[in-house]
């Protein structure tokens, strides 16, 4: 609160910083009367030693302290993120796939040119009884799809990171500008 004289009467009032700039009628002689804008009233004494400035300190720091919560938040959230991409950038590099389709069916018909005519004719003969379709996929076909889930997971934990890590970048620019101020 603000200790304001009434130009009227010259009686002092209390003004709340809220009302800066309004208009207010006096306590004492009822007459209404413009308060000065916040940085005129600032240079005001207040009613207890100290308040004068209270109340902008109190938001200068919330909003600052608010401004260090999200900072330290995406910190942790970024580096959090950044230690998973690792992890799983090295669980994928260490998955080795022997195989490829193409390579795996130029075996395949490498292995028919070898095989006795016999054997083939016994093959075919599986396949039209039991047919074609496979109940389960290739080893090295859940191998490569194992692998490519963990490049898929290395990628998005990374580009969280990076995310993250720009926000901080805004962040530290936003607080040094904030500070100049």
């Amino acid at each position: 609160m603000y200790r304001l004289p009434c130009p009227h009467c010259q009686s002092t009032a209390s003004v709340a910083a809220s009302r800066a700039g309004d208009r207010m009628p006096c306590p004492s002689c009822g007459e209404e009367f413009v308060v000065p804008k916040l940085g005129d009233l600032r240079q005001l004494h207040g009613d207890t030693p100290g308040t004068a400035n209270a109340e902008p300190a109190g938001i200068e720091s919330a909003a600052g302290s608010g401004r260090s919560l999200a900072f330290v938040a995406f910190g942790v959230l970024g580096i959090a993120s950044l230690l998973v991409a690792a992890y799983c950038g090295v669980r994928w590099a260490l998955i080795d796939v022997p195989y490829t389709t193409d390579s795996h069916l130029a075996e395949v018909a490498t292995l028919y040119l070898e095989s006795p005519p016999a054997q083939l004719i016994r093959e075919y003969e599986q396949m039209e009884e039991l047919g074609i379709d496979m109940a389960m996929p290739l080893r090295y076909q859940v191998t490569a799809d194992t692998r490519r889930e963990w490049g898929l997971n290395a990628s998005v934990a990374g580009l969280v990171g990076l995310a993250a890590v720009g926000t901080l970048v805004v962040l530290g620019a936003s607080r040094k500008r904030g500070d100049e101020v």
